[in-house]
């Protein structure tokens, strides 16, 4: 009798992707003994002779292994990278909403840094040069009352230039848009609604009202932000020390 080529794993190996042929093509692990075997096994070590196994479309190998049709490991590698395949989105996701809580709890204490500093200051919040960067001043201004410069930094943000680094901090690079600002942004990757629609100079005190925007991720024209698992995700804070999050269209929220 003729029987399909062989290749071998270890019992519990074996175990495993026998059961993954068995879900995914029954028909293929009934029929297996019978069908024809074509042409001569390229591997060497396939030609052993094999006996049948006793429960089920496997093969027993003289040396106490089992064996695994080719067409049985193909079947269980194409289920393994499909299922593969479809929780590698669902990890990253579960991974940047964990990210987007330190993201929020960053801009929760950023936000309490500036008001603290307003109470001192005649109510005024630290003024920057533009939204965008780079920050020195701000920096500068809310070392007292900031436990650690992590605050400056979105953890789900990549971007070199928006990361903590030593450099960076000390350029006053952070990873925030700062919205009080003394000067008009002239960045051209901005949208035309930071540049031309928002009034610049822009500086914020704390008798203003509480829906105002104090800082946000960064968000630029066309392009993802931090948090790519959404159109254009961004969180933001406010002036009454609220963090909320938009999922799109971040200029219709701003205020």
């Amino acid at each position: 009798m003729r029987r399909c080529a062989a290749v071998t794993f270890g019992k519990g190996a074996g175990a495993l992707l026998r059961g993954v042929a068995r879900l995914a093509c029954p028909a293929v692990a009934a029929g297996c003994r019978g069908s024809p075997r074509l042409g001569k096994p390229a591997v060497p070590h396939l030609q052993q002779r094999v006996t049948p196994d006793s429960d089920g479309p496997f093969f027993r190998t003289p040396r106490g292994t089992y064996g695994l049709t080719l067409l049985e490991l193909l079947v269980a590698l194409a289920v393994m990278g499909i299922m593969i395949a479809m929780l590698v989105p669902v990890c990253g996701r579960a991974i940047d909403e964990a990210d987007q809580v330190k993201c929020r709890a960053n801009l929760r204490a950023l936000g309490v840094a500036v008001l603290l500093y307003a109470k001192n200051n005649d109510g005024a919040l630290p003024v920057s040069d533009v939204m965008d960067g780079p920050h020195p001043k701000l920096v500068a201004a809310l070392k007292p009352y900031l436990d650690g410069p992590q605050a400056y930094y979105c953890p789900s943000e990549t971007a070199p230039d928006r990361v903590y680094t030593d450099a960076n901090l000390q350029a006053g690079r952070i990873g925030y848009f700062y919205y009080s600002c003394a000067k008009k942004p002239r960045n051209l990757y901005l949208s035309t609604f930071l540049r031309l629609d928002v009034a610049w100079p822009r500086k914020l005190y704390n008798t203003m009202s509480s829906r105002k925007w104090v800082a946000s991720d960064a968000w630029f024209s066309g392009q993802p932000t931090a948090h790519g698992f959404y159109k254009k995700g961004v969180d933001y804070v406010t002036l009454g020390g609220d963090v909320q999050f938009v999922e799109e269209t971040p200029r219709e929220a701003f205020r």
